[in-house]
């Protein structure tokens, strides 16, 4: 029975929303390295290293981070990574470069905008669901209110 339906339906066009799906998809990049190291502290930073080389940011800059412990913790984000090197497993990975590329030219702009949106009316919107989340959220805010 299966296989009637395959056959009816082989040559639709899929659904819109299963063919944005799938145009999304990001390609992944083969694993190009075979070990990924914290580097030795350079001034405040320490680099972080693939087969001895520094690895960039998307806007060509040296990925480091201010502490050995976390120049490690990206590493082994990267040491993880399978055939493919998939960025969404590597969050230390991402927010460092996006500090770097993003706030480090003009870190009080964007401290200026958190502090706009920190100062907003966060703790009279509660949610509405998880319970989890509703019960952190009485737990940490009642107290302040």
């Amino acid at each position: 029975m299966r296989e009637i339906f395959e056959n009816i339906f082989e040559h639709q066009p899929l659904d819109p929303t299963e063919a944005a799906r799938r145009a999304v998809k990001p390609q992944l990049r083969r694993r190009f390295y075979k070990r990924a190291e914290a580097g030795r502290q350079d001034g405040e930073l320490v680099p972080l290293l693939l087969d001895g080389r520094p690895v960039r940011t998307p806007a060509r800059r040296q990925l480091a981070a201010p502490t050995h412990a976390l120049a490690e913790a990206m590493a082994d984000e990267w040491n993880a990574q399978d055939e493919k090197v998939d960025p969404a497993t590597m969050p230390l990975t991402r927010l460092a470069s996006t500090i770097i590329d993003g706030v480090a030219d003009a870190p009080q702009a964007v401290a200026d905008a958190m502090d706009k949106y920190l100062s907003s009316d966060l703790l009279c919107y509660r949610a509405e669901t998880p319970e989890g989340l509703i019960e952190r959220q009485t737990r940490q805010w009642n107290p302040v209110l």
